[in-house]
């Protein structure tokens, strides 16, 4: 039987290692562009030290690993239930 057009024959669910990896690169990025924006127009606006800049780039950047950290963490280490059919093909 041949498989299901787009799926990956090697078991990993058609997830390739290079589209991981710009997957978390642009979750990665994407936080900290927003983070970076913010903090920027905060201390325009109010007319401060780029403290909210620094502030927002460390928010950001743990936003971008949170991200990734949900991403890729089992189901279990984040706290949640699994539902009953992924419990029974574990069973």
């Amino acid at each position: 039987m041949d498989p299901k057009p787009g799926s990956d024959a090697s078991g990993t669910g058609g997830k390739s290692p290079l589209g991981v990896g710009l997957k978390v690169g642009v979750e990665l990025v994407s936080a900290l562009v927003v983070a970076i924006a913010i903090g920027f127009a905060l201390d325009r606006w109010l007319g401060t030290r780029p403290i909210f800049l620094g502030i927002f780039l460390l928010l950001g950047g743990a936003a971008g690993v949170l991200n990734v950290w949900r991403m890729y963490a089992p189901p279990d280490r984040l706290g949640q239930k699994r539902d009953k059919t992924e419990r029974d093909k574990t069973d």
